[in-house]
């Protein structure tokens, strides 16, 4: 278990790793919905190579997965194939904001990409080495965490997502993993400690100036993603296919109830919540399709309601984009 937390950390740090060949279709679960054929998405992307998007992707809701060798978008939920990002050299998590932009962390830099879009707007620099990414939803701020050790890696957070970012940083990690945004502007991040490679969860407070360590009643061998999903902090456990949900209270942080994903998820390496639906994204049991994007009831969770296995290539992350009104 440890070689494939290492394996994770390295990917997301965006070392050398070799490329594995993506397969499959989007293959409804049993009693769920049938997709629709995707013949036409699939020629544009034969057709045309590198970056793409569909025309009708900017009208519709989308998730942006992060993977090895780019970023595969699809509707959501259909899990239809949208489009395709190949801008992003060694994509680590995503995330997106309130006006549908998504932000997809790639080590030393951050792409921004309008919803539907398939040329970055911008793109951020990131001195400490970006894994992960949230965005503040009371002030449009942009975190990112990732790196190694206090000196380089850290927690950056960017002032309207843009220009130079202040660094914060803690002498407890050792590697900086995951982060998210509560609904009051309190960023929480991930990550593993320098004594014994423990999980350790940390708390930025809005307006505040150092992270704050904080204390669980519930072991988590290894870090998974982190979500606020409006009353909780949902946290993920690499190693197993839980979702912990904690209340928390200033430092101290309650384990209030567990989602269960049933097989085949395995290892997860990312989720995201999206009112009554989780999306998990990992390596999985099915030895045909060992990477995949399963769908749940939240947070119920149980046997996943629908899977996305094309163009996928060791997902990282998740991201749902809401189609900006009209």
């Amino acid at each position: 278990m440890k070689d494939i937390a290492l394996r994770r950390y390295l990917l997301t740090m965006s070392s050398a790793a070799a490329l594995l060949a993506g397969c499959g279709e989007l293959q409804p679960m049993i009693g769920a919905p049938g997709a629709m054929p995707q013949s036409r998405a699939i020629a544009m992307h034969v057709e045309r190579g590198g970056s793409w998007m569909l025309p009708e992707a900017s009208g519709e809701n989308l998730l942006y997965v992060t993977n090895l060798t780019g970023v595969s978008v699809y509707s959501y939920p259909q899990g239809n194939l949208m489009g395709f990002l190949d801008d992003p050299a060694y994509p680590g998590s995503d995330c997106s904001d309130a006006q549908g932009d998504v932000y997809i962390a790639d080590g030393s830099s951050v792409f921004e990409y309008a919803h539907g879009g398939s040329k970055p707007l911008r793109i951020l620099s990131d001195p400490a080495g970006a894994a992960s990414c949230a965005i503040d939803p009371t002030t449009g701020d942009l975190a990112t965490a990732g790196g190694i050790g206090s000196s380089y890696g850290g927690v950056e957070i960017y002032t309207n997502a843009r220009g130079s970012p202040t660094h914060y940083s803690d002498p407890e990690f050792r590697f900086y993993d995951f982060c998210a945004y509560d609904n009051k502007g309190n960023l929480f991040v991930d990550g593993t400690s320098v004594h014994h490679h423990r999980f350790i969860l940390a708390k930025l407070p809005k307006r505040s100036d150092a992270l704050q360590m904080m204390k669980l009643d519930q072991y988590i061998r290894w870090p998974g993603s982190v979500q606020w999903d409006d009353l909780h902090l949902a946290v993920g456990a690499f190693s197993t296919p839980i979702i912990y949900r904690f209340k928390i209270a200033g430092t101290d942080a309650t384990e209030i109830g567990k989602t269960q994903l049933g097989a085949p998820a395995r290892h997860i390496y990312a989720f995201v919540t999206q009112e009554k639906t989780l999306v998990a994204v990992g390596e999985w049991s099915h030895h045909r399709s060992p990477y995949t994007a399963l769908f749940f009831k939240y947070p119920d969770g149980g046997s996943p309601t629908r899977s996305i296995t094309k163009d996928l290539d060791s997902p990282r992350g998740a991201a749902v984009s809401l189609a900006p009104s009209r």
